[in-house]
């Protein structure tokens, strides 16, 4: 449309016109109905509205591109198709072979829309996934930007046009400065068509899948009218509208557009420059990083020195002082983080306490053996009044346990001298193995009580956990 308005002799030149995908709708339409291209235009806005109310796009099911850019295309090829002859190239791809087709003869209308149609179509995206490619002369064909988006004719200059920024004559500009010399710039080839590889054209290459809001594309319909009148004034083919009034009305606004802009951008690094300052002025007045020559007031700490000893050298003073503090300090923090871990390894392993061991007191008590001595009425020898022996065996200072006098009944310890023969009639009337064997005896009653008293508390409580388990 930017040619429309400021290059009408250099249309009047053009012979030929080539174009792949959308290139070959607008090629069509220039050549067929140049008058309905700003129609056109809103038409497109229209279908990106239709597209962004689908939930998921032109992938939405029973949605079909194919057949709305059909009905939309339908409208404006008029009936007569003379100026397309010779004079549009569409761009096919042979969907068996990869290769490039350029169609530039077209028998009827609807052979036209056929080639249309199939420069457009992209496999699982245009009709879905069962659907086939548009076949012309029974041979299948898909977007013609897969082998040739840009056809450059080899007989006459070319003026290639592109969306993304890349080889192309009128093509946005993404050359960044730093990025260029940090990085370099990379390159990728589609076809006959080299394109940089940055974010810019990646978001383009999604939007033209999915198209994005009106604003959106009415910001690339602007930008593409300014790299086309950039174009033209580069090589001196901008020619005057109407009494100037429309080229000046927008070079007018690009103009004024432009020096609003540097405006701005000058406003804000005047802005950002005094903070810089204001905050450079401030660290200088503090001072950071530097020393300073003398202490205004200092604060000592008070501690007691402690006394020197002997083993204590020049410099064991000043160091116990100075960590005097700190040592009382880690001693507390150790103690905490002691408990700390005391509680925690509590908390992870907690005291299981086991079963009951049943048969625990059951275990029998190894009791030492009793021995009853008796005392010997025989008259002490001078002996006695010697030095004593502390080894020696002395009957006078045995004593008799008090338990046995429950086992073997009551002794009368009379005195001997009143009653000589007593002690020799005692000794000879008591055996020492009947004593021995009622002990044994007494004792193996005992055990026997005690085992059925534990057998039987045994019994209870296997019946007690037998009658739990029943019940649940």
């Amino acid at each position: 449309m930017c040619f429309q308005k400021h290059a009408k002799g250099l249309l009047s030149r053009c012979t030929k016109v080539a174009g792949a995908s959308a290139g070959s709708l607008v090629g069509s339409l220039y050549v067929l109905a140049p008058e309905r291209m700003e129609e056109g235009l809103h038409n497109l806005y229209k279908l990106a509205d239709e597209l962004n109310a689908l939930t998921f796009g032109a992938l939405t099911t029973g949605f079909s591109l194919n057949e709305r850019l059909c009905s939309i295309i339908h409208e404006y090829i008029p009936v007569t198709i003379i100026h397309a002859q010779k004079k549009l190239h569409v761009s096919l791809t042979n969907q068996s072979t990869r290769e490039n087709v350029l169609i530039s003869s077209f028998e009827t209308r609807e052979y036209l829309l056929n080639c249309l149609m199939a420069s457009c179509f992209i496999p699982l995206y245009s009709s879905g996934i069962t659907a086939n490619a548009p076949e012309i002369d029974g041979v299948a064909y898909i977007d013609g930007g897969f082998s040739e988006n840009l056809h450059v004719f080899s007989d006459m200059p070319t003026i290639s046009v592109s969306p993304f920024s890349g080889s192309a004559r009128i093509a946005p500009n993404d050359h960044s400065p730093l990025g260029s010399k940090l990085f370099g710039e990379w390159r990728m080839r589609l076809g006959n068509q080299y394109l940089k590889v940055n974010m810019q054209n990646i978001v383009r290459g999604a939007q033209a899948l999915f198209p994005p809001s009106r604003e959106v594309l009415t910001g690339y319909y602007d930008m593409g009218f300014r790299d086309a009148m950039k174009f033209l004034l580069d090589e001196g083919l901008l020619e005057r509208g109407e009494g100037s009034d429309g080229l000046a009305n927008s070079l007018g606004d690009m103009s004024v557009a432009v020096v609003f802009l540097r405006k701005i951008v000058s406003l804000l690094q005047c802005l950002v420059a005094g903070i810089r300052r204001i905050f450079t002025f401030r660290r200088k007045a503090a001072n950071i990083g530097e020393l300073p020559f003398t202490v205004s007031r200092s604060e000592r700490a008070d501690f007691s020195a402690p006394v020197p000893t002997e083993n204590t050298t020049w410099d064991d003073g000043w160091q116990n002082a100075s960590s005097f503090h700190e040592e009382t300090v880690s001693s507390k923090i150790e103690e905490y983080r002691r408990k700390k871990a005391d509680e925690m390894r509590k908390k992870e392993h907690p005291a299981v306490s086991g079963e009951p061991d049943f048969f625990n007191d059951m275990q029998p008590t190894i009791k030492a053996e009793k021995t009853i001595l008796f005392k010997n009425d025989a008259k002490q020898s001078p002996a006695a009044n010697q030095s004593r022996n502390l080894f020696a065996f002395n009957e006078d200072s045995v004593t008799v346990p008090q338990s046995a006098t429950a086992e073997l009944g009551e002794l009368n310890f009379d005195s001997h001298e009143n009653h000589p023969g007593h002690a020799e009639a005692w000794d000879t009337e008591i055996d020492l193995d009947e004593v021995q064997s009622a002990l044994e005896d007494q004792k193996r009653r005992d055990r026997e009580e005690k085992h059925k008293q534990r057998r039987e508390e045994h019994e209870k409580r296997l019946k007690e956990k037998r009658s739990a388990a029943f019940a649940s």
